[in-house]
């Protein structure tokens, strides 16, 4: 009977216009064949730890979203929603499939990760200046560069959005696709000890990022200073 409901909801389902992802079996909706492919590559490259927490994938129009963003994830759904006025980019699948997986996790990592990044409760919610665009600056500044314990002035925001950006960065950094997460990544200082490394860490000890590409990212960080 399990099996029967679940064939009649997946028909239910493609009879409505959506369409599973062919590698990692997401149902999704209102993508064209190109974007589907672009989903599916991005998250078969995560681990299948953080793609079973994502129920499915739609794309809505730009009504759907505060301040014209490129995507957000609904706990309440488990879903992720792209905007249909913006690219699908790689990074941005990255962010939002870790909000899913984070959802799930944080009671279990967010205070270690706190006391990494703001254990005195004066980071979050308190550097970052909104620009019309929907980026951040640092506050009083034309800065956006890792600053403040976090990868950039959005990662600044909440908790939620350290770990997505930081996410975002590392599998920008190890599948070569360009992000601001990414570019300040790469300028983290070369000491292993600081907050920046032991956050990578943190994310390898909560299944974010498998064994070997938490070793590869790592080599490809300390590359960077050899001369």
């Amino acid at each position: 009977m399990e099996d029967d409901s679940k064939q009649a909801l997946e028909l239910a389902l493609q009879n409505n216009g959506h369409v599973k992802l062919e590698a990692s079996k997401i149902w999704t909706y209102g993508f064209s064949p190109a974007e589907q492919i672009r989903l599916d590559y991005a998250l078969m490259l995560m681990p299948q730890k953080i793609r079973r927490w994502i129920s499915d994938i739609i794309k809505r129009e730009s009504t759907h979203f505060e301040k014209s963003h490129a995507a957000h994830f609904d706990p309440h759904w488990q879903r992720i929603c792209f905007n249909k006025i913006h690219p699908i980019y790689l990074s941005t699948i990255w962010h939002e499939a870790a909000h899913a997986y984070h959802s799930v996790i944080e009671t279990k990592m967010d205070e270690a990760w706190r006391k990494l990044t703001d254990p005195h409760n004066v980071i979050y919610g308190n550097w970052a200046a909104n620009r019309e665009d929907g980026g951040c600056l640092w506050i009083g500044t034309d800065d956006d560069g890792p600053d403040n314990n976090c990868l950039t002035p959005y990662a600044s925001l909440n908790i939620r959005e350290d770990v997505a950006v930081t996410v975002e960065g590392a599998y920008s950094v190890l599948y070569g696709e360009q992000s601001l997460a990414a570019i300040n990544l790469l300028k983290i200082p070369q000491d292993e000890n600081s907050i920046f490394w032991q956050k990578l860490k943190q994310l390898h000890l909560n299944k974010f990022l498998k064994d070997k590409q938490y070793k590869r990212l790592l080599k490809i960080l300390r590359a960077r200073y050899k001369s």
